[in-house]
């Protein structure tokens, strides 16, 4: 998860003096004072504008790290959030997106892209910027009441050149309910906050089933793309999804005794579901936990498509 990392810095700053070395979290923000093995994990790499790095932190314990973010940095997007700014500002001036566009991103630039991917891309930041200005005029309508949700509005009204920058230190509360570019990330699943909700920590047992059920649809996603070719095309899609792979697993269970190399007989009437003996070999193969995971996919009984000789 992120942290906010309190810093009057620009980008510029931060990376000439090498910021990241001197963040430091001096204790664990889960774990009562000295309970974990809380520890320094060492950084991480941001790429846009230019390659920074943010300083990290890894509690056991808890099975999570820490990342404290800069002000400056946007959450979740590439960049800065005074690059943002400056580019909803520009918008905001512009006479329409297409001319804001092309100021933007040229096309003569290292990193030219088209002229309609620059219009999409600078009406993101617009919306972006929006839906936050407008949450945070609801979060403090003492502060922000009148105040239209454009960057020049909000920049009258708070005194300030660096709109996102200042929004990031008062709505420092509210930082893990915000959007991005502001809000910060929270724990996935499992983190200690889900455990507040009584989610448990994520139980090993939990957590082996979840790793269990990633292996099972890996291989069976694997077995699909083998097998596809042998079931008549107009009773599957183009896709592994659950109905599909269902109708797979019912396949080869019908089909499962006929010897390799054999043409196999069109599939009449309702078969029984069984463990496709071969399919439990590939689920092996891939790391599946064989009969115990492959029956999250079987059909309770099904009326398999006739054969129409395609």
């Amino acid at each position: 998860m992120q942290l906010r990392l309190e810093s009057t810095l620009i980008f510029e700053e931060y990376v000439t003096g090498r910021g990241w070395e001197q963040a430091t979290l001096a204790a664990c923000p889960v774990c009562p004072p000295g309970s974990c093995h809380f520890q320094r994990l060492g950084t991480y790499m941001r790429k846009v504008p230019a390659v920074g790095f943010v300083a990290r932190y890894y509690c056991p314990e808890q099975h999570t790290t820490f990342g404290l973010l800069p002000d400056f940095y946007a959450s979740r997007v590439p960049g800065t959030l005074d690059d943002i700014e400056h580019t909803v500002e520009r918008a905001e001036a512009s006479a329409g997106l297409e001319h804001a566009a092309e100021e933007l991103r040229p096309g003569d630039a290292p990193d030219a892209v088209t002229l309609s991917t620059a219009v999409v891309w600078v009406r993101r930041r617009i919306v972006w910027v929006r839906a936050l200005l407008v949450t945070v005029a609801g979060l403090f309508p003492d502060l922000l009441v009148g105040v239209r949700p454009s960057v020049q509005a909000f920049r009258g009204r708070l005194g300030t050149s660096r709109v996102l920058v200042a929004l990031r230190g008062i709505c420092a509360p509210h930082l893990y309910a915000l959007p991005r570019p502001l809000g910060l990330t929270t724990p996935g699943r499992g983190g200690p906050w889900r455990a507040e909700a009584g989610a448990n920590n994520g139980s090993v047992e939990t957590r082996r089933r979840t790793a269990s059920s990633t292996r099972t649809v890996a291989a069976l996603g694997t077995a699909w793309a083998s097998e596809r070719a042998t079931i008549p095309s107009h009773t599957l899609g183009t896709s592994p999804r659950a109905a599909d792979v269902r109708r797979l697993v019912a396949v080869r269970a019908a089909t499962a005794a006929a010897p390799v190399g054999h043409a196999r007989q069109p599939l009449v009437g309702r078969v029984e579901p069984t463990t496709p003996p071969d399919l439990l070999t590939r689920a092996r193969e891939h790391g599946g936990r064989g009969e115990r995971s492959v029956p999250c996919w079987m059909p309770l009984a099904g009326q398999l498509p006739v054969d129409r000789g395609e």
